[in-house]
């Protein structure tokens, strides 16, 4: 009956759909897995419609074979609960596949990386890895190894699935070795021992993956997700969105900057007006008009926290500048150490309808300002070393002699 065929759907670990997801999950979710989920459910709402029909042709041979007209009326009675009934029942089972899962990924380098929609359920573990066997799968953000994926009671994947990034093993002697796994330190040669940073004899070797918070920048464009924090390295990258919205749309971009730990550190919009206009959360008390916005629809909005000078916020779109805020001097205090809080999240709004993808760019480490790759605008403000010896000039031979002048040219270092 329909209560047998509504407990097939994934309500509970002993259903029908349930069962057949934990029986084919194997090396996750491929190619074969989905089909066999998708049939699943096919046959599911098939049997949904199967039970419905069979009963409203029961009460039809009833109609046909009786002259009872107080019975006939009580089946035509009958048919029209059972209609109604069963128009909730294919909606409770569309909702059960529509939102009883967590979202649809697909990624090229992970075997099992391509789960589909409705192919997974709550609580499910789903088992992956990286395509190349010689690589071993991460969380690009903290360089942790990950083996498994957790779809969680709330229908989200425990983790970010953008943030994945395969990395090389550890190779030696040609062998590979997953992060975390430890081995033998082969006998020195005779009068000699291995020893750790802290000159420890070392005995065994563990294969360490990336530490460095931000080490695996992802540089590609994704889709833009709302209400969800994703990983964005703020000390390591800018931030670029892209747009299609037209000015004057009224149309925003709206997102949330955040700590490690979910924690504020600022927020900004940028308004669709003409002209079109930014505000950033609980700073500039207002939208403020952008200058030398670039014509056209699609654009590429660059946001960055620059530190000098120290805790400025400078927007660009297709690379032209068209707003910098000195958050130091335009916030109030408090708001003021917000801003200053370290980033590793960026959360899109849901009142965001402007952001389409979105991607973390790189920022150069040289120590050269804009405008200025070769350094010749650079002077310094410390004359004296660390250590509290006075700093010898450019052209100077005393006390040590050098060729700075021969290395450096005073064409290409007017000044020096």
């Amino acid at each position: 009956d329909l209560v047998a065929a509504k407990k097939g759907v994934t309500e509970s670990t002993d259903s029908f759909v349930t069962a057949q997801m934990q029986i084919n999950m194997v090396s996750g979710c491929t190619d074969d897995y989905t089909k066999t989920i998708d049939n699943t459910w096919k046959e599911m709402f098939e049997l949904n419609l199967a039970v419905s029909s069979m009963e409203m042709w029961d009460l039809d041979y009833q109609i046909r074979t009786t002259d009872d007209q107080v019975k006939i009326e009580f089946y035509r009675h009958e048919q029209e609960v059972l209609k109604a009934k069963s128009k909730v029942d294919a909606e409770e089972l569309k909702k059960v596949y529509e939102e009883r899962n967590c979202p649809a990924f697909s990624l090229a380098s992970v075997v099992g990386g391509g789960c589909s929609k409705a192919t997974s359920y709550p609580g499910q573990t789903i088992p992956i890895r990286c395509s190349d066997s010689d690589k071993t799968l991460v969380l690009a953000s903290t360089g942790k190894a990950v083996s498994d994926l957790l779809c969680e009671s709330v229908g989200n994947w425990a983790v970010n699935v953008n943030d994945f990034a395969c990395v090389s093993k550890c190779e030696t002697d040609d062998v590979h070795f997953d992060i975390g796994d430890t081995r033998q330190v082969p006998d020195a040669p005779s009068g000699y021992k291995f020893v750790d940073v802290d000159g420890n004899v070392a005995t065994q070797t563990t294969c360490l993956g990336p530490k460095e918070p931000g080490w695996n920048i992802p540089t590609v464009w994704v889709e833009v997700v709302r209400g969800i924090p994703s990983e964005f390295y703020e000390a390591k990258a800018a931030l670029e969105i892209k747009t299609e919205s037209a000015r004057g749309s009224g149309d925003i971009v709206h997102f949330y900057l955040k700590t490690e730990t979910l924690q504020s550190a600022g927020g900004v919009s940028i308004h669709f007006n003409d002209p079109i206009e930014y505000e950033l959360s609980s700073c500039t008390g207002s939208k403020v008009p952008m200058s030398n916005v670039p014509a056209g629809n699609e654009l590429v909005w660059t946001i960055t926290r620059q530190r000098t000078p120290l805790n400025t916020i400078k927007i660009e779109c297709n690379g032209v500048q068209v707003a910098a805020f000195d958050i130091g001097g335009g916030c109030v205090a408090s708001d003021h150490a917000m801003y200053g809080n370290t980033v590793a999240r960026v959360e899109f709004q849901a009142d965001d309808n402007a952001s389409v993808y979105f991607r973390q760019k790189r920022i150069s480490e040289n120590c050269v300002a804009d405008g200025d790759p070769k350094g010749a605008q650079y002077r310094s403000t410390t004359a004296v070393t660390k250590s509290g010896r006075q700093c010898q000039m450019w052209d100077s031979q005393f006390p040590n002699v050098n060729t700075a002048k021969a290395d450096f040219p005073e064409a290409d270092y007017p000044g020096l």
